[in-house]
């Protein structure tokens, strides 16, 4: 979270969700319920989420009825919610109940073990809220029909964001392809994915995060969402007021890592489409690695990409890698280029790896480009 640029994270108010979504809570400042949209047709995580029951991973559901049309979220109401709820406790009681944190995890179920209101927004929100505050979680919450945005689509989220007061708004990975990015810029909001990883082997992925709390107790599954826990990683666009608070780090990155050093005035220099196309990988407010791009010849050129040397190996160059290609699709491009050193075995492969071929050679070096539809 960050004291000088306020970060919003905004989703639907999900049925004990995973841990990811906690880990995006607390990469928060503050974090919007958005309430006010439609119930999605068909089975969501708005009313069901996997937890372990037999030993596999099995879906815990709360029967929603359903209109004639649609529906808000805020308007759903849980079909025979004392049926439901029995149904609902006595599975966790006979597939959880001997977790050493049993007790202490159905406590933060109160809304839902002891609340007579049937309507689902009120009973996720209120129980992600407890489970929150367990978690030592302490954005400020607020419900999109409080902030009265009428818009829709990727405009919805830049206005809820510039409305509860952010500067920068936090998408989850799954928004890459589907968001556009221009409208926040427009907006003079900046744009970060958050990607979360469970680190706990041995377990199903996307589990609820009542998995966690009854096995492992809030204290552990808190420290599950810290960096190293699980892996919660924000890229960010560089743009120019990015791009001035971290040039240090980025500096320190380089230094060494390059028979010429990159100087301060190579990353200030301004060229087409600089802070369009690149992007900066951070985990715990440190810079892990970068990656600068220009518009050169009418295609997005990348001229960096460089990770810390004590994180390579963790893939971090191939998200930074493929946030810029993705970006570079949704922007219209039809490919993207760089070159390599024609020793530079190890790179080759790596942009092999990634849709790049070989288009041409100069002075020592091996142009590449990636065309974009084929990614």
């Amino acid at each position: 979270m960050s004291d000088d640029e306020p970060v919003v994270g905004i989703h639907q108010p999900n049925f004990l969700p995973w841990l990811g979504y906690f880990a995006k809570i607390a990469a928060s400042d503050l974090f919007v319920w958005l309430d006010d949209v439609q119930l999605p047709r068909g089975r969501s995580y708005v009313s069901r989420v996997r937890a372990r029951v037999g030993g596999a991973s099995r879906w815990l559901t709360l029967p929603v009825r359903r209109g004639d049309g649609g529906q808000r979220i805020a308007d759903a109401r849980v079909v025979d919610l004392p049926r439901a709820r029995q149904k609902l406790l006595q599975t966790l009681r006979l597939h959880y109940g001997r977790a050493p944190h049993f007790e202490s995890t159905m406590e933060l179920l109160s809304p839902l073990s002891g609340s007579e209101d049937d309507r689902l927004c009120e009973l996720n929100i209120r129980c992600n809220e407890a489970i929150a505050g367990a978690l030592g979680l302490s954005p400020r919450f607020v419900r999109a029909s409080e902030l009265a945005v009428g818009s829709a689509s990727t405009q919805r989220l830049v206005e809820l964001t510039s409305e509860a007061g952010g500067a920068r708004y936090l998408s989850g990975a799954g928004g890459v392809g589907y968001q556009d990015e221009s409208a926040f810029h427009r907006q003079g909001l900046r744009l970060s994915y958050l990607s979360y990883q469970e680190a706990q082997r041995g377990v199903p992925t996307g589990l609820s995060v009542v998995d966690s709390l009854m096995h492992l107790g809030a204290e552990e599954t808190a420290r599950r969402l810290e960096p190293g826990g699980g892996e919660s990683l924000r890229i960010d666009l560089l743009d120019r007021p990015t791009l001035r608070r971290h040039i240090d780090a980025m500096l320190a990155i380089t230094d060494g890592a390059f028979a010429q050093s990159w100087q301060r005035e190579n990353f200030l220099r301004e060229a087409p489409g600089k802070h369009a196309h690149s992007w900066l990988i951070v985990e715990s407010a440190a810079v892990r690695g970068f990656l600068v791009a220009t518009t050169l010849h009418g295609d997005p050129h990348l001229h960096l990409l460089i990770v810390r040397a004590e994180e390579r190996g963790r893939g971090l160059g191939g998200r930074l890698l493929q946030r810029f290609v993705q970006s570079a699709a949704m922007a219209g491009f039809g490919r993207v280029t760089l070159k390599v050193a024609l020793d530079a075995e190890d790179a080759l492969r790596f942009y092999a790896r990634h849709g790049f071929v070989r288009i041409g050679s100069e002075a020592g070096y091996v142009r590449l480009a990636c065309q974009l539809g084929s990614t």
